[in-house]
């Protein structure tokens, strides 16, 4: 699943929302698939008459002339595709995934007999789909038939990160998320050639909320430790997966062995998603299975025990180094060896030590120069220890070095993944609750105070929703969004799980709810 957002075009009570598609072209000289000034300003005038937040789609569609012979004439039509999208991106701010296709001289606008002609072919199709809301004149407007009617028009803005797919890449999320792609993870991508990932965090209840993304299972209940998108793509084009990539989930609960890694897909009838399990769902790097679960011991290892490990292995001496090695049951699974520090080069050596070197015995004493080399040497025990901890377990020790606390899960497609694990409760019941009058679907969410977790309602009829399975004595919030009379009404009540709640409804805009929503669960700690 690639869209992690599910669009419904509805008939609200006063208004319908419809699509309409405008055109805008870009004209190029020839042989070239630079944007002229002038073609740039026509631009960025029409994207601010028409605005830019309503665009729900951009299509590009690439053309030339007949000059030269149809594969020049193929990639000059996707370069300028290229240009184009660049352009949107980083000049006028509008940040989508941009399809488009390129057609080099096969769809001519005219017959290219005169330089006029061949100036109109030389062209870049801009094609925009907006969601238009209209007024509706019919007496009987039908009330809103899907939970998405309350959350769309509210999309997070995907983080873009441009890679060459040949190397290693490591990224970082705004909110902390840590993917790592190893060289060559993505299909049919050549040298020479970058890919262009995106990717959106979901770790607030305010967040998941609004992107309609639940925590439960085949209706079991899920605690998360987060939740993300991940698309990568190629000229309009999206890719997939080749290897498995490693992703690392910041979370304060990372000593629960029970957390393992889930893809998402949507239930169409309730318009919510359901986590399914990622298969395996261990942890793997390089190729050879860690531990189980979503919980790598190695990291748990290194994180315990990283600042005391570091004391000792500068105090040792060589030879009480060597017999600790050999002792150490963790550092022998790891299997260091000490021949390895061949392979550590003056680069990464004087970046822990910087300054020391050989040549510093000229300027100094006798015991001044014995202390530096005995210090170069456990720095070089050092760097021994890191790098052959990145030989065991394909991550970077600046990573581990640097960065604690992390969920380690591993996916082989990109798409909705989540790292969670299944909740387990001694006393559950079903939930039933009065809404009052509605008209249409209803939304309700049950907040859990003490988990990151999400619970989606069901809609029984026209007055009663309920939750299946839900833990007796809980502390929750629960939050129900209703439409009557062409009116959005929202209720919040903070509850004990088996009380019955006091379900208080106001009217809100929709333009509004996102603030409203974060109201409340920032009084959740």
């Amino acid at each position: 699943m690639k869209i992690l957002f599910l669009f419904f075009l509805l008939l609200g009570s006063i208004f319908s929302f419809s699509q309409s598609t405008e055109t805008v072209t870009v004209y190029f000289e020839s042989n070239s698939y630079k944007i002229s000034n002038d073609e740039y300003l026509k631009l960025a005038t029409y994207f601010l008459d028409s605005g830019t937040e309503n665009i729900s789609k951009i299509h590009l569609a690439g053309h030339t002339d007949n000059s030269a012979n149809s594969n020049y004439n193929k990639t000059l039509s996707q370069n300028r595709c290229k240009a184009v999208q660049e352009m949107l991106t980083s000049k006028l701010n509008i940040h989508r995934p941009v399809l488009f296709a390129a057609y080099g001289e096969m769809q001519p606008l005219n017959s290219n007999k005169s330089d006029q002609q061949k100036q109109q072919n030389r062209r870049v199709i801009i094609s925009i789909t907006r969601e238009l809301k209209t007024e509706k004149m019919d007496e009987e407007n039908p009330a809103p038939s899907s939970e998405s009617f309350y959350y769309d028009g509210w999309q997070k803005e995907a983080q873009k990160f441009t890679i060459n797919p040949k190397k290693s890449n490591v990224l970082k999320g705004n909110e902390g998320t840590i993917i790592i792609l190893p060289p060559d993870a993505i299909c049919d991508m050549y040298s020479g050639f970058n890919a262009d990932i995106y990717l959106k965090e979901y770790y607030t209840r305010e967040d998941m909320i609004m992107g309609q993304l639940t925590t439960s299972s085949d209706g079991r209940m899920l605690e998360s430790a987060g939740m993300i998108e991940l698309i990568a793509m190629k000229d309009g084009k999206e890719l997939k997966l080749c290897k498995k990539v490693s992703i690392l989930f910041p979370s304060a609960n990372y000593e629960n062995p029970d957390f393992i890694g889930f893809k998402g897909t949507w239930d169409d009838p309730h318009n919510t998603i359901n986590w399914e399990t990622i298969e395996g769902g261990n942890a793997n790097f390089s190729g050879k299975t860690a531990f189980p679960e979503c919980l790598d011991k190695k990291h748990q290892v290194i994180r315990v025990d990283w600042n005391s490990r570091k004391k000792e292995l500068k105090s040792l001496g060589r030879s009480r180094l060597r017999q600790r090695l050999r002792n150490d049951e963790v550092i022998k699974k790891l299997r260091h060896r000490f021949w390895f520090r061949k392979k550590v080069t003056t680069k990464l050596y004087n970046q822990v030590y910087e300054g020391m070197r050989y040549r510093m015995k000229d300027t100094m004493s006798a015991s001044a120069y014995t202390n530096c080399r005995e210090k170069q040497r456990k720095a070089k025990e050092l760097l021994l220890f890191l790098n052959n901890l990145k030989e065991e377990t394909g991550f970077d020790p600046q990573i581990l070095n640097a960065e604690t606390g992390y969920i380690v899960s591993q996916v082989s497609e990109f798409g909705n993944i989540n790292c969670d694990r299944f909740t387990s409760y001694p006393s559950k019941r079903d939930f039933n609750f009065n809404v009052g009058k509605t008209e249409g679907v209803i939304s309700s969410r049950l907040i859990f105070h003490s988990i990151k977790s999400i619970m989606p309602g069901i809609q029984r009829n026209k007055h009663e929703a309920s939750f299946d399975n839900i833990p007796v004595g809980e502390l929750a919030t629960l939050l129900v969004i209703k439409y009557v009379k062409d009116k959005i009404l929202v209720a919040h009540d903070k509850i004990e799980l088996g009380e019955t709640p006091n379900l208080q409804f106001e009217e809100v805009k929709k333009s509004k709810l996102p603030d409203m929503i974060k109201s409340i669960t920032d009084k959740i700690k």
